[in-house]
């Protein structure tokens, strides 16, 4: 199995600026919002997880998506 924690700091690196193209700290945010005490699977990436640590905004949301839209590739790359 591929390592989850690569996969979505691969994927941010290329993908947060065709979601945000303003500067770095949109991906800072999508990253700040995973946990950082361990390693990342698909199930800490859920929308209740996500929504208390993102802000209110139009940016947090656009993260929130990335994110989800970052977990389903994962779960579906690794169905094949």
């Amino acid at each position: 199995m591929r390592n989850f924690n690569i996969f979505i700091s691969t994927e941010l690196g290329g993908l947060s600026d065709q979601f945000d193209n303003t500067d770095t700290s949109f991906r800072n945010m999508c990253e700040d919002a995973l946990p950082a005490d361990k390693d990342i699977t698909p199930d800490d990436i859920t929308m209740e997880s996500l929504q208390g640590k993102l802000p209110y905004n139009e940016q947090g949301n656009k993260a929130l998506q990335l994110l989800m839209v970052l977990k389903s590739r994962y779960v579906k790359l690794m169905e094949l």
